[in-house]
């Protein structure tokens, strides 16, 4: 079967028979001296001090020391390109070659993809990175982005994801009323469930949002707490983890099919590297953030009762497993299967 995405084995076994390489991807190919040069607009989101753009940037020194200058990485943090919801229509029409994007934002176009996206389904942080390690996973997904002209590089964690309200969430009531961001559209089943409203909004507008009161709270990370400032337009942040960023470098396919196959060798190993990389900054970084919050004066960081927090799982788990079933169809079994069995690791 062709596969077009992190499937490392796989993909490296055929990069390095396309390039005449007798090892793996680890020894990375350099670029001829003559190689036609190259240039990658690098579309990004998140601010500028945050880790994810620091994982673009980590990237870009990878590639353009591999290639020896041959590639030059341009990255655009910030949606100095595009807003992240927009990123869903430019990246399939080859209109910027690659982005680190919210893959739950991706989920109307490969519904394969709200897998990641599960909010209160994780054990820990090591089961989310087993399930997203799981080859099985893997497969499944680059198929559904291969037919939509797209191909995952690889995935990039966020971290944490919880939320930051005007008021503490502590009861199951408290949510009645309250109006909360959503990045995607699992994270709007599960504060429909809670009792909550919610609208889909691009993060660049929530500081906003919550300023002007239009929103009273959000579903983000600690990170993005600190780094969009939202503790100085919203206080109460709850420390429960509901889940982890579903975010992922998702590469134009009808570009990628020009490139030569030591470009592509540098990229993918490069994007291997970016992956591993992003799950030690996203660790650092929330507990960064975390520490940084606790000190701020006006600031409140509480933990909602483990049995009462345990009861809003069941609430939200059912419907986000309904949507999910009849959007994915036949694969969904075989990716809910492998959750639980990296569960049991």
């Amino acid at each position: 079967m062709k596969t077009y995405f992190v499937h490392w084995t796989a993909l490296a076994r055929h990069v390095a028979m396309a390039v005449g390489l007798c090892t793996a991807l680890s020894a990375t190919p350099v670029l001829a001296a003559d190689a036609k040069k190259i240039t990658i607009r690098f579309a990004g989101t998140l601010p500028v001090a945050h880790h994810i753009t620091k994982s673009q940037e980590h990237f870009k020194k990878l590639v353009e020391e591999a290639s020896k200058g041959n590639i030059t990485v341009q990255v655009y943090p910030a949606g100095q390109l595009y807003k992240d919801v927009d990123l869903v229509d430019v990246i399939p029409k080859g209109s910027v070659e690659m982005a680190i994007a919210n893959l739950g934002q991706w989920a109307g176009l490969v519904p394969q993809l709200a897998v990641f996206d599960l909010m209160g389904t994780w054990e820990n942080q090591a089961h989310f990175y087993r399930t997203q390690d799981d080859s099985v996973v893997r497969e499944v997904i680059a198929k559904a982005m291969a037919s939509k002209n797209v191909l995952l590089l690889n995935t990039i964690d966020y971290g944490e994801g919880t939320y930051i309200t005007n008021k503490p969430l502590k009861k199951l009531a408290d949510f009645k009323g309250m109006r909360i961001r959503a990045s995607t559209e699992y994270n709007t089943l599960q504060v429909l469930a809670l009792g909550g409203a919610s609208s889909l909004l691009s993060s660049a507008e929530v500081y906003q949002g919550l300023s002007l009161g239009t929103i009273d709270g959000a579903i983000t990370g600690p990170s993005s707490f600190i780094a969009r400032k939202l503790y100085e337009v919203a206080k109460y942040d709850m420390r429960n983890v509901w889940g982890r960023g579903n975010f992922g470098t998702v590469v134009s396919l009808k570009w990628w099919n020009t490139l030569p196959a030591d470009v592509k060798a540098i990229l993918i190993t490069a994007g291997k590297d970016t992956e591993a990389w992003s799950r030690k900054a996203a660790t650092e970084a929330d507990a960064q953030a975390w520490d940084k919050l606790a000190q701020i004066p006006s600031n409140v960081v509480y933990t909602v009762d483990a049995a009462e927090f345990g009861g809003w799982a069941k609430v939200t788990m059912p419907p986000q497993h309904k949507q999910f079933k009849e959007r994915v169809g036949k694969d969904s079994d075989l990716l809910l299967e492998r959750i639980e069995a990296q569960r049991k690791l």
